[in-house]
């Protein structure tokens, strides 16, 4: 239809314009087109059809019947039977009239023109669209190109670098076997050093060589032997020259000797010998409290003096005698404070001496100070007793004193 009305339009653009040629402004045209239309319940924008109301045909005034003239016979005469009314006839339907105004049609042409460049511009935007979308797909495929190159190239590098690192491991394996030998020539060199500064410390020790004894300097005798002592743990048997321990499984032997001990300065002593046992070591408890068990790694609140040779000990890969000096904090936690190497044989007799002060714990081996160590706290201690100890057996102690001034 609108299709029809379009070419309708143009056919009245033409007569407009023949129209104005002869001075003819036609307003509305009026078209007679098929006499049976189509029902219309809308009306059409820049065109409109109107069917006109039909006139109704008046029915026929009937005519009235005459009477009949009565006859003298006396039979009835019947009535006549009237004529029938003529049905009216319709008159014709007139064609309908479509009214077009070429202002609305004008005004449809212009919204159509309007909505088909609104189109042109819609069809523009998505042609760009377009051209974006393969941009960018030309970029996504540029960059998954150069990413297969990446990923081909890493693959050969790490090809590359995996044969780096096998060749380097190789060499790593050599020069683990050379560290190897490097370590066991050090520790050779270690035990040569440590040889050596055992027997500097001795020349050194020489050099303090007291020119008094201390039993001089610590007159007065405290205590002297072991008569009154117990065994801790151990196995302790007393001789004609002492008292020995002879239980070779026993690490923590201990005689334990019961001593009030409250000086500002004092001196402890014992002399004992040793074996050629590899593990072995011997020494004395002093200024002990609050020991609860006894025969554990430690004994309560002490301080201990030992002599030892233990090959296997932490720096000691020797077999040099050591002289050392520990703090007890109790029954089992001990500390080394003090380490002094001894050149004497492990058969030697050695006399181990204790100078105590407040202050200050000077360590003596055969009249010679091996070291000193000062007290950080320089707090006076006190005890209740003190203890021979030993680590292997067969470990004689033939003297044990406590002198003051």
């Amino acid at each position: 239809m609108k299709r029809f009305l379009l070419v309708l339009f143009c056919s009245l653009v033409v007569f407009s314009s023949w129209a104005q040629e002869i001075s003819i402004t036609p307003e509305e045209i009026t078209i007679t087109i098929d006499p049976t239309p189509e029902p219309t319940t809308g009306t059409s924008t820049g065109a409109t059809r109107s069917t006109p109301t039909p006139i109704p045909t008046p029915e026929p005034t009937p005519e009235p019947t005459p009477e009949p003239t009565p006859e003298p016979t006396p039979e009835p005469t019947p009535e006549p039977t009237p004529e029938p009314t003529p049905e009216p006839t319709p008159e014709p339907t007139p064609e309908p009239v479509i009214t077009i105004s070429i202002e609305g049609l004008q005004a449809e042409n212009t919204e159509l023109e309007a909505e088909n460049a609104s189109l042109k511009d819609e069809i523009a935007g998505l042609e760009m669209e377009i051209i974006d979308l393969e941009a960018t797909v030309s970029d996504i495929s540029a960059q998954l190109n150069q990413a297969k190159a990446d990923a081909q190239q890493y693959l050969a590098d790490g090809q590359q670098k995996a044969s780096i690192i096998e060749g380097q491991l190789v060499e790593i394996n050599a020069l683990s076997i050379q560290i190897e030998d490097l370590t066991n020539e050090n520790n050779d060199l270690i035990q040569s050093l440590s040889d050596a500064e055992a027997e500097i410390e001795l020349l050194d020790g020489q050099v303090y060589l007291l020119t008094r004894s201390l039993a001089d300097e610590f007159p007065t005798t405290v205590l002297q032997g072991y008569a009154d002592g117990k065994v801790i743990s151990g196995s302790w048997k007393s001789n004609e020259t002492g008292i020995v321990q002879t239980d070779t499984r026993q690490y923590f032997a201990k005689y334990s000797i019961p001593l009030e001990q409250d000086f500002d300065e004092v001196v402890y002593g014992f002399t004992a010998k040793g074996t050629d046992a590899k593990k072995m070591g011997f020494g004395l408890h002093f200024l002990v409290s609050d020991s609860k068990i006894g025969n554990g790694y430690g004994l309560g609140d002490s301080y201990l003096v030992w002599v030892t040779r233990d090959a296997k000990y932490h720096q000691y890969v020797s077999d040099s005698i050591y002289v050392q000096l520990y703090k007890s904090y109790n029954d089992i936690k001990m500390l080394e404070l003090a380490s002094a190497g001894v050149p004497e044989s492990i058969l030697s007799t050695f006399t181990v001496e204790v100078k105590y002060t407040v202050s200050n714990i000077s360590v003596y081996v055969n009249d010679v100070q091996r070291f000193s160590f000062d007290i950080t706290d320089a707090v006076k201690k006190t005890g209740t007793e003190i203890a021979l100890r030993t680590m292997s057996g067969g470990i004689e102690f033939s003297d044990v004193y406590v002198r003051t001034k």
